[in-house]
């Protein structure tokens, strides 16, 4: 049961009240209105829904004006912010063109004679670009920060240079100043060039005249592509094969050995592989190149260079 009484809402109306309460007293008895328990609960229920509605709607007010405070802050930042806009990057190359071209005067100042040469090549989007070409004598004192960096580490380690009896670096012409200089203080230690190098030059134009030979490392080195271009295909060749495919190196002919061997001991596996390729969504000239792959493994000269290259790379 609830008891419901008049509100009083001014003096005046107090003072109303009380004289008609005198007057006539049972006019102003309170009234007692029986309200259920449960429709009381449902209205306790309906305000506090109401309460978390506005509150829901508050926040989501100042949201939608955060939102539109971001949205602006990008507009501004769009019209009036230079990074933002695409010829920066040409700016950027200018500036590093202005510091490269005082870099190579100031160079060339020391040198007094040069050659000119000027010519056009397309660049990354394949429009002629003309270049200018300037070649001078640059007198670099690296060789000179060689040699005394060597002289320092053989002192700190007590060896004496005396002892030398050969000597040897990568570039011959960066470091010439120091091969001469360190000749000088020992007649003894003479200069043997890189046999590694020249070794790889002799192997690779051997192999590049021979062309069924340029064929079949064209063709690993196809393979490899054509697999690892693609997540796919990879790991329909991993199923296959259970190993990776290697690209062939152009500087160390001793590391092609990777890339021959899984071809050598999988044959039958990588033809399954491309078998398998073949049923994917490809492109056309993708798919003219997998036929081509796989009519070549099938062929005797794969079966025949794969085995000669893999025993003559094999190391003992």
């Amino acid at each position: 049961m609830l008891v419901v009484g008049v509100p009083l809402v001014d003096q005046q109306s107090t003072v109303q009240l009380s004289s008609q309460a005198r007057l006539q007293p049972h006019l102003c008895r309170p009234v007692v209105i029986p309200v259920p328990l449960e429709q009381l609960k449902h209205q306790k229920e309906k305000s506090l829904s109401d309460l978390r509605t506005k509150t829901i709607e508050h926040e989501q007010e100042v949201l939608r004006g955060l939102l539109r405070r971001l949205f602006d802050v990008t507009l501004f930042l769009k019209l009036q912010v230079t990074y933002l806009l695409p010829k920066i990057p040409n700016e950027f190359n200018d500036i590093c063109g202005f510091i490269f071209w005082d870099h190579i005067l100031k160079e060339h100042g020391g040198a007094k004679y040069f050659s000119l040469i000027v010519d056009a090549t397309p660049d990354f989007a394949h429009i002629e670009q003309t270049a200018f070409l300037i070649r001078y004598v640059h007198q670099n004192k690296k060789n000179l920060n060689w040699l005394t960096r060597i002289n320092t580490t053989l002192k700190q380690y007590i060896i004496p240079l005396s002892d030398c009896r050969g000597q040897g670096y990568d570039m011959r012409e960066v470091y010439k100043g120091a091969q001469t200089r360190n000749l000088e203080s020992n007649k003894f230690a003479v200069y043997s060039g890189c046999a590694c190098h020249l070794l790889n030059l002799c192997g690779e134009q051997a192999v590049s005249s021979c062309r069924e030979t340029d064929t079949f490392f064209g063709v690993v080195q196809k393979l490899y592509n054509l697999f690892s271009s693609s997540s796919q295909r990879w790991k329909i060749l991993q199923k296959k094969i259970g190993c990776s495919l290697h690209p062939t190196s152009q500087t160390r002919w001793s590391a092609r050995v990777k890339s021959v061997k899984p071809v050598a001991a999988h044959l039958p596996e990588l033809v399954e592989a491309l078998d398998d390729v073949l049923l994917l969504n490809l492109s056309t000239e993708c798919r003219r190149d997998v036929k081509g792959l796989n009519t070549y493994l099938q062929s005797f000269d794969c079966l025949l260079f794969a085995s000669i290259w893999f025993k003559a790379l094999k190391p003992n």
